[in-house]
């Protein structure tokens, strides 16, 4: 067995982003978003993250199981 870690900017944004979601939510960048095949809807926000000189251009997706 062999243990990864994972560390630095990516994952420390991605943790910023998932304490910024809402119960239900997924936030992710507008960097992840130009690589997905079906862009989330929704407006572009911009979020201040601890951590961050310049804000982090981001999506909210709604998730639903319907």
């Amino acid at each position: 067995m062999r243990d990864v870690t994972a560390d630095g900017d990516v994952v420390n944004t991605a943790s910023r982003l998932q304490a910024q979601a809402a119960s239900g939510e997924i936030i992710v960048s507008a960097r992840l978003a130009q690589y997905l095949d079906h862009p989330p809807a929704g407006e572009l926000e911009h979020l201040e993250l601890k951590g961050k000189q310049q804000p982090v251009d981001v999506y909210r997706v709604a998730w639903s199981n319907d």
